[in-house]
């Protein structure tokens, strides 16, 4: 196996360590923390780099969901930003038939068309990893390229030119005997390139179209673009055709994904851009290449230029940012920049001031030499109207733009190491070394306080905001002390963080406090945390831009969205240690680093939504392509998901985050994530991922887990178990409701034939005492009652007694019942009713008709009376109802343990109108019930 190459192309900017070290004696111990903090090795940009993959490859595709894939001696090579996946015969992970492809084209279903050295045409299923040989019958195993077109395979082998019919599957030679370079597809037409010229096929037969030798060729949807010596052809389906010269021999070509134009490589690793509508050159973002030889170039969709050389594979990311070189001779190259009326002026950590027109750096040395040796270290400038204020190692300076002059700023002890210069309301912020904080009015150019006090933990500032509710905010290395101007009086601030505070910046009544190592804290004005954004970023520098923070960290350049707090990292800036705030400059920014000045554009990027992708996944040690519905038996099996974001810009690490069934979200330690240990049932995984520049893409990724349960324990188990249980119930539920129907069915026979026969019974225990009583005075008499009683106990009564009303009134009723108990029973009974029934509802009516009925009929069971009497009169308010007979019946009345049914009903009956019972013994031989009721409610009743 060839010995892998990894070629990165790094130029570095370093200074002397030796001479810093001396340099830093000569300084105190607070400079030298100070200058410490500031000192890094410069690294200028590298925006190509070389992928570790074999030189020997030739083909180049990006497939629909977005994975490049690559093709060589070495097999078929998936890219997915985070690990390869290598398909080849000596992978027993992943096998293919063969090693040496020679071209891959795209068919539809997820599926590659590959043309081998050894192993003639096969299909490869991309989700699956799966390949299927395609049987063609050609001369030779060896096939250099294979495309699709109009349901056939074209298929260029050695000296021959093949045609296979998808849907007769025949083989046939179009041409003999011709040395095809290249194979090319639009919707239209079919074209092939040689040493002699461009050719089409039409009817079968080629058909040339240019007769030059073509060096490179690429398609759109309707044009092929093909380049000769010394001239690029743009051709369409339709016939029109245009042509630009050249003047370097072009390699590869490349079609623009979003666009209608294509990238080229030259010889000497130039790449140009050019619009297939116009024909001309246009201005493209990319650097150049290494002068190495290019087989093929494309341009993925995250806009990566990906290079085939006999090197390797180059990827280049676009860029927008320039950097002008600037070292100037001293021991630190800090630089610290300044817009003074529209020119960039450069303030150098040793040199004093210049300014940059073009490319060029012109030193003031009239004003340098007017600086003191100490002055000519610029910490910091800001540029106020026309003149431009020095934070030096000297104290505060002013240079006059008008005047072309420089001079120190009068007041008292103006020579003082400043570190960094605010402004607010014409007042300016001086941040000093070691003797705390001052502030200057610009109007009356004094200095209308000095912030050195006792209370202050140290003077050392390094960073001074003013805010409008008369609070000033100090960064320390020991955090944040606020001082109000009104009072007088500093307070310190609870920061999280140990680390150092580097810069302050206030925007909407809040304040974003940057700290070195721990990101970026938020407060509002009263103190109060809000959020903590960025953590573990080393940020030097934030200032606001057109409503968006930029901000200096290790590594790069952030734009932070103060809404949101939404993070993004500017491309191609992480290796620059950056030594000043960004500042604004005909619509470009420029930011000052130990190498030079960085030039952007002050442009607003669109987000890239890169594609989420479960790029692999191991389940117990078995590999699975992507990802699919996985079933595991226990929760002791393993799985593994390997996460890819397909964006391939060069950027910072890329960030996963999941969820499992709409849970939580947690953070994924790296591009793996593990699941062991779950339980039984299915789990529903959602997976998200930033791109290249830390913006969470809108895609995602998604996975579902199901967990087997116990035999005794499956869905179709518990659906069982649910049916029994219910069926348990509901056969329980029955048997209780059958027996109590039952019960209550033999409740009311019992209730029926207890009344009957014991009524019965008592009927003609009765009737044969009275019978005993006639056989001497009236024997035929006696004769019929006795007849009576047999007919009683032969038969099975009916319950025919009228018990109730029967919807009548008590005054129909009751003379009814006084003749039903004298036929029945024998006994002689009269009422006498003085109530009128309109007093009386319904309901009392049957209620006291129920008294009548229960009293008199026990009474003539229970007792010997002959003749009873009902007396219902009205009397102050209530109802008085008395019942009396001729011997002592109603006297057992008084007992309230032993008592019948008939004694139970009356009682019932007189608690429901809390109406009083009471029995009497008259002189004579008879018994008395009195019950008495309040009738007055009963009218009101009626009358509402």
């Amino acid at each position: 196996m060839e010995k892998v190459i990894h070629q990165p192309m790094l130029q570095l900017v370093s200074f002397n360590i030796i001479n810093l070290s001396v340099y830093l004696k000569k300084l105190n111990k607070q400079l030298k923390s100070k200058l410490l903090l500031l000192v890094l090795l410069c690294l200028s940009i590298n925006t190509q780099l070389v992928a570790q993959i074999q030189p020997n490859t030739f083909a180049i595709i990006q497939d629909h969901q977005d994975f490049i894939w690559t093709a060589g001696h070495n097999g078929l090579t998936r890219h997915d930003d985070n690990k390869n996946i290598t398909f080849s015969s000596r992978n027993f992970d992943w096998p293919l038939p063969f090693d040496w492809i020679h071209s891959i084209s795209s068919l539809r279903n997820n599926n590659l068309l590959l043309a081998t050295e050894n192993n003639a045409l096969w299909k490869f299923d991309t989700t699956t990893g799966k390949s299927t040989s395609v049987n063609v019958n050609i001369h030779r195993q060896s096939i250099t390229h294979a495309v699709e077109y109009k349901s056939a395979y074209f298929l260029n082998v050695p000296n021959k030119f093949y045609r296979f019919d998808l849907i007769s599957n025949q083989t046939t030679v179009i041409a003999d005997n011709i040395a095809i370079k290249d194979l090319k597809v639009t919707k239209g037409n079919l074209y092939l390139s040689t040493n002699s010229g461009l050719f089409k096929l039409v009817d079968n037969k080629l058909v040339k179209v240019i007769p030059n030798n073509i060096t490179a060729m690429a398609v759109t949807d309707d044009t092929v673009i093909v380049a000769s010596k010394n001239q690029l052809f743009f051709i369409n389906d339709n016939g029109k055709q245009s042509q630009i010269n050249i003047h370097n021999t072009i390699y590869a070509i490349a079609t623009e994904n979003t666009e209608n134009n294509i990238f080229t490589v030259s010889s000497g690793g130039q790449i140009k851009k050019y619009s297939i509508s116009s024909s001309s050159e246009l201005p493209h973002p990319y650097p150049n290449s290494h002068p190495v030889y290019t087989r093929a170039m494309i341009q993925d969709r995250s806009k990566v230029l990906w290079l085939l050389t006999n090197q390797g594979v180059i990827k280049l990311s676009p860029t927008f940012i320039k950097n002008h070189k600037k070292i100037f001779d001293v021991t630190i190259n800090g630089i610290a920049l300044a817009n003074l009326n529209n020119e960039l002026f450069v303030g150098s950590y040793g040199k004093g001031l210049s300014k940059k027109i073009n490319e060029t750096y012109i030193s003031f040395d009239k004003i340098n030499n007017k600086l003191t040796p100490k002055a000519r270290i610029i910490t910091d400038m800001l540029a106020y109207e026309n003149n431009l204020y020095l934070a030096t190692f000297d104290g505060l300076w002013r240079y006059s733009a008008t005047e072309n002059k420089v001079n120190r700023v009068k007041f008292l002890e103006n020579n003082k190491l400043l570190l960094n210069i605010s402004i607010k309301n014409d007042r300016l912020y001086l941040a000093s070394n070691e003797h705390g904080s001052y502030i200057y009015d610009l109007k009356s150019n004094k200095l209308t306080k000095h912030i050195r006090n006792e209370n202050i933990e140290s003077e050392e500032s390094i960073d001074v905001l003013a805010l409008n509710n008369g609070n000033i905010w100090i960064a320390k290395t020991t955090g944040v002390e606020i001082y109000n101007t009104f009072t007088d009086h500093t307070t310190k601030l609870k920061v999280p963080s140990q680390n150092k505070v580097l810069s302050l910046l206030e925007y909407e009544n809040k304040v974003f406090v940057a700290t070195k190592g721990d990101g970026i804290y938020i407060y509002d004005q009263q103190t109060n945390l809000l959020s903590h954004i960025a953590e573990a970023i080393s940020f030097t520098y934030i200032t606001l831009i057109e409503d968006t923070i930029w901000a200096t960290a290790e590594p790069g350049l952030y734009k932070i969205n103060p809404h949101n707090y939404q993070l993004t990292l500017e491309p191609n800036t992480e290796q620059f240690t950056f030594t000043s705030v960004p500042i604004t400059l005909n619509n470009k920014v420029y930011i000052g680093h130990y190498g030079g000045i960085l030039e952007l554009p002050l442009l607003k990027s669109n987000k890239f939504n890169a594609k989420v992708y479960i790029s692999k996944t191991q389940v117990s040690g078995k590999n699975i392509l992507l990802n699919e519905s996985i079933n595991i038996q226990s929760k002791n099996d393993v799985i593994t998901l390997d996460i890819t974001s397909l964006d391939y810009r060069r950027g910072q690490s890329k960030q996963y985050k999941y969820q499992i069934n709409n849970g939580l979200w947690h953070q994924v330690n790296g591009n793996t994530l593990t699941l062991t240990g779950l339980s039984s049932g299915q789990y529903n995984i959602e997976i998200m991922a930033t791109n290249s520049l830390g913006q969470w893409s809108n895609n995602k990724a998604y996975a579902q887990i199901n967990v087997a349960y116990p035999w005794y324990w499956t869905p179709q188990i518990r659906v069982l178990y649910i049916a029994v249980i219910i069926s348990i119930i509901a056969i329980t539920y029955w048997l209780l409701y059958l027996r109590s129907q039952s019960i209550s069915h033999i409740h009311q026979l019992l209730k029926s034939d207890l009344k009957n026969r014991g009524q019965t019974a008592l009927n003609v225990s009765r009737n044969l005492k009275l019978a005993v009583e006639l056989m001497t005075e009236d024997p035929t008499k006696a004769k019929n009652i006795i007849q009576q009683g047999i007919e009683q106990l032969s038969q099975n009564e009916t319950n025919d007694a009228p018990d109730n009303l029967c919807g009548k009134s008590l005054l129909i009723t009751l003379p009814f019942f006084c003749e039903y108990i004298h036929k029945k029973y024998h006994v002689n009974l009269n009422n006498y009713i003085e109530i009128t029934e309109d007093n009386l509802s319904y309901e009392m009516q049957a209620d006291l008709y129920k008294i009548i009925y229960e009293a008199i009929t026990s009474a003539i069971l229970n007792g010997s009376g002959r003749n009873f009497k009902i007396s219902m009169q009205e009397f102050k308010g209530k109802l008085w109802l008395s019942i009396s007979d001729d011997s002592h019946s109603f006297a057992h009345y008084k007992n309230k343990i032993n008592f019948d049914i008939a004694m139970y009903y009356i009682r019932q009956i007189a608690a429901k109108y809390n109406a009083s019972v009471n029995t009497f013994n008259e002189k004579d031989k008879g018994s008395q019930l009195v019950i008495s009721m309040s009738i007055i409610q009963n009218k009101l009743n009626r009358a509402s």
